[in-house]
């Protein structure tokens, strides 16, 4: 089934609340939430100035966070339908946002819940939602920040920028605990499920793994995607494809693997280094302003271990 709540702008992002419920974005400025089998918006949220980038639900589907390129963060209430918190403190764009996996509806209820906002004004921050007061500004990037994912337990976030740097910090304390320097500038980070590492994805088609908050050196078998990007521009829509060699024989994977994808102006990255032993691992690169993104198929007995 189709919905299409932005008829007139590009939807920049989705995310789940529940099974059949979602809420999306677009540069129109609007929210939109839509459930299935409705053929229109059940909710509409509006406030925003500019185009925004990114929304996502708290853990207990109550509350939306949204970030804009009017350089605000906003908290909108499903009880209220309306906006709770409009937390101003970023220079620049905020690029996305994530809730930390704390709460009383999650697996670690003792601890508050967080929401970490990363900005192309180099600054990542941590908010407290509840109170609606930013208790960390995070200033060690010298870059727009790109991505934050907070470890399993909330203790740790880790972010990435287009300095080539992860920063894993304590959440607590706002201290920085661990640094990593890559190759190219950084798109996206993620925790293993154990929380003990996080996977990064860079400019340069690197996807490289470090041990997260024991700060040890980055995996010397992380892999290296050396891609070269095809494109057809259809109907403003770019669709890629490639075959590229692949030195991943440390890993014991095929010497080359065939590639394919669809163009975006946003780019997730939901999976660690260690999710290629499921079957997949996705790559990035950025060629003429856009960002491209490629899932490469490995074998599912593959051992990262």
């Amino acid at each position: 089934m189709s919905v299409c709540p932005h008829p007139t702008a590009p939807a920049l992002d989705v995310d789940w609340q529940n099974n059949t419920t979602f809420a999306s974005c677009s540069t129109d400025m609007c929210i939109h939430v839509c459930r299935l089998g409705c053929d229109r918006p059940v909710k509409t949220f509006q406030g925003h100035t500019n185009e925004v980038n990114a929304i996502k639900w708290d853990p207990s589907g109550m509350l939306l966070a949204s970030c804009s390129d009017d350089m605000t963060l906003k908290i909108w209430s499903m009880k209220q339908d309306t906006c709770v918190h409009d937390l101003q403190a970023h220079s620049k764009e905020i690029y996305t946002i994530k809730w930390s996996p704390t709460g009383p509806a999650t697996t670690n209820p003792n601890s508050s819940i967080m929401l970490a906002s990363a900005s192309f004004d180099s600054t990542v921050r941590l908010w407290d939602v509840e109170r609606g007061v930013c208790v960390h500004t995070l200033t060690k990037h010298q870059e727009p920040v790109y991505s934050v994912a907070f470890s399993p337990d909330g203790k740790y976030l880790a972010s990435g920028s287009f300095d080539k740097c992860v920063h894993i910090w304590n959440t607590q304390s706002g201290s920085l605990v661990h640094s990593y320097r890559g190759t190219g500038g950084i798109f996206e980070v993620c925790w293993n499920a154990r929380g003990d590492k996080v996977g990064a994805s860079a400019s340069d088609g690197s996807v490289s793994g470090t041990c997260g908050s024991r700060g040890a050196s980055p995996d010397p078998r992380a892999a290296h995607f050396p891609v070269v990007f095809k494109t057809v521009q259809s109907g403003g829509h770019a669709a890629l494809s490639m075959t590229a060699p692949i030195p991943l024989g440390l890993l014991g994977f095929p010497a080359s693997a065939i590639c394919s994808g669809q163009a975006s102006s946003k780019v997730t990255y939901n999976q660690a280094i260690s999710a290629a032993a499921a079957g997949r691992v996705r790559t990035e690169a950025e060629q003429t302003g856009i960002a491209y993104e490629a899932f490469i198929d490995f074998p599912k007995d593959a051992d990262l271990a």
